[in-house]
């Protein structure tokens, strides 16, 4: 079976437990055996002058970059550890990526 959720701090998770443990061990659920992570890259510089982005390659905004950090804290925060990221080529998202983790 799968959750999907949201934490305390607004992180979006996506839990699947094992379909071979039982749901529930005494009043409680099953440790899940993945957690998957969505994140969106921070403010562009484009996101600033209201212009639409799509696929043109802009840099974080001053504020992205602060947003980005922010994230990494939030995950520390968490216990979230991550054992791989996947990210587009755009540098937005890969310093997105970068900064957060």
């Amino acid at each position: 079976s799968s959750h999907f959720g949201s934490n305390r701090l607004g992180l979006r998770t996506f839990s699947s437990f094992s379909p071979l443990a039982p749901p529930r061990t005494l009043g409680r659920m099953a440790k899940p055996h993945a957690t998957l992570v969505f994140s969106r890259h921070g403010e562009s510089e484009w996101n600033v002058a209201n212009r639409f982005t799509g696929w043109v390659d802009v840099n974080l905004s001053e504020k992205g970059v602060g947003e980005a950090t922010n994230a990494g804290k939030l995950l520390k925060a968490e216990g979230i550890k991550l054992d791989c990221a996947f990210t587009s080529v755009l540098k937005r998202a890969m310093k997105t990526c970068d900064l957060a983790l």
